[in-house]
């Protein structure tokens, strides 16, 4: 099943290639997300759980307007609640993301000065948590997806709104995924590229 998975994600990403935008100049990227996690083990029913991330990433174009990240990140999964007499546990760790980001993807707008384009990153992870009130540390891999809106000026820094899904391969749960709301500041190494 993991192999069905990525196959389709790395099909999915390696069609977002237009050939109609420009190049853009490598960036750094600073931000913040919050949403649920859900978590469901084998013989318990799917319970909800708080997550925060906080991160920083570094994207380098290699062609057209794909380019490739690098992403490093420190996250708070806070426990679920106890109700039917049995909780989830919290943890918190630090994951290292490798993606790649297509941007420039239709529809773009032009209100004034500013800009709004839109874009997907989509990519690999890696996690090392642990266990809220315990020593017990444990890795994990998952795949995510990331759509995202861009909002700024033709110049160094803009505004990104995004929609982060991850889905963790762990063993010990029968699932276990995240979605919510990011927030970012991305910054260009150079200005007044022709992005849009």
């Amino acid at each position: 099943m993991y192999r069905r998975i990525i196959t389709l994600l790395l099909i999915f990403v390696t069609g977002l290639v237009p050939i109609f935008a420009g190049k853009r100049p490598p960036s750094l990227s600073f931000g913040l997300a919050s949403g649920g996690a859900f978590t469901r083990d084998e013989r318990f029913p799917m319970k909800s759980q708080w997550d925060i991330n906080l991160g920083a990433g570094a994207d380098l174009p290699i062609g057209g307007p794909i380019s490739l990240g690098l992403g490093l990140a420190f996250h708070n999964t806070a426990a679920s609640s106890l109700e039917g007499g049995f909780l989830y546990r919290g943890h918190s760790g630090m994951d290292c993301r490798l993606y790649l980001t297509a941007a420039h993807l239709p529809p773009a707008f032009q209100l004034g000065n500013f800009h709004i384009d839109s874009g997907i990153s989509a990519g690999f992870l890696a996690r090392y948590d642990k266990y809220e009130l315990t020593t017990l540390y444990f890795f994990y891999p998952g795949i995510f997806l990331q759509p995202f809106v861009e909002v700024g000026k033709a110049g160094r820094l803009n505004l990104i709104v995004s929609l982060p899904l991850d889905y963790y391969f762990r063993r010990d749960l029968k699932l276990s995924l995240s979605a919510g709301l990011g927030l970012s500041l991305r910054w260009y190494f150079r200005k007044n590229y022709e992005a849009f």
